[in-house]
């Protein structure tokens, strides 16, 4: 049985003092996608911010073998994991090749540099403002750039944070393009998004987080859709909330 390219065991977060996700466990294959769902506040973004080591971690967590709990996001990202983090978080007043450029530091220069030219390539948009500087760039072609330039490292898994939110259909088909482009090349992605519909239909595997817990698990063979995990989130919500009710009676 081939092992799992990322893993984890009883993984939890905690943010400042205060914990946000709790033992959380799964693993994730070579080529697979993830989605994470939930409502705002279920933990989804500390998940990913966890799992690239934004913050203080417990559990088990492994990326090709190697044990990774506790490491620096340095370590993390050197090991193959790569978090596109929303809201882009590029630099405004550097030009579209430079944050390529900046994207993968981890490579000598000429390897940089071919990796860079690559995706000027694939995208001429971004190819037509490489000298543009990034923050005069339309939300969608940020967007595209902050994807891109996290790709740069040449990430085993890469963790994307609301990637399509707010943008026009032909930037959506893009981004939904490189995830897709990514698993057939072998890497795992984990994905973050409130457009459902472009979400589920990247999904392999569906994992719903309720107060930075696992609610349920749902794969590509239950077909599940929008209206259905929503109704399933409210359902977990008002289990949990009963519980919570009972424990104190």
């Amino acid at each position: 049985m081939t092992d799992p390219l990322l893993g984890l065991l009883d993984f939890t977060v905690t943010r400042g003092s205060t914990p946000v996700v709790h033992r959380v466990s799964f693993d994730l294959a070579a080529g697979e996608v993830l989605v994470v769902v939930g409502r705002n506040g279920a933990g989804k973004t500390s998940l990913l911010e966890g799992i690239a080591g934004l913050h203080t971690d417990g559990g088990t967590l492994r990326c090709g073998g190697v044990g990774l709990a506790g490491a620096s996001p340095r370590r993390r990202l050197r090991a193959g994991v790569a978090l596109c983090a929303e809201g882009r978080s590029l630099f405004p007043g550097m030009t579209v090749r430079e944050n390529l450029f900046l994207g993968g530091f981890l490579w000598r220069r000429a390897d940089a540099e071919r990796r860079v030219a690559g995706f000027l390539e694939r995208f001429p948009l971004l190819a037509e403002r490489r000298a543009q500087r990034a923050g005069s760039l339309s939300g969608g072609e940020q967007q595209l750039l902050a994807v891109c330039r996290a790709l740069m490292s040449g990430p085993r898994v890469l963790l994307l944070d609301e990637p399509t939110a707010g943008l026009a259909p032909r930037y959506r088909d893009d981004i939904a393009g490189l995830v897709r482009s990514l698993a057939g090349d072998g890497a795992a992605v984990i994905l973050v998004d409130d457009n459902l519909d472009v979400a589920l239909g990247l999904a392999d595997r569906v994992l719903a987080l309720s107060g930075g817990r696992e609610a349920f698990r749902l794969t590509r063979a239950d077909r599940p859709t929008p209206a259905a995990i929503l109704e399933q989130l409210l359902a977990a919500e008002q289990r949990s909330e009963f519980s919570g009710r009972v424990s104190h009676v």
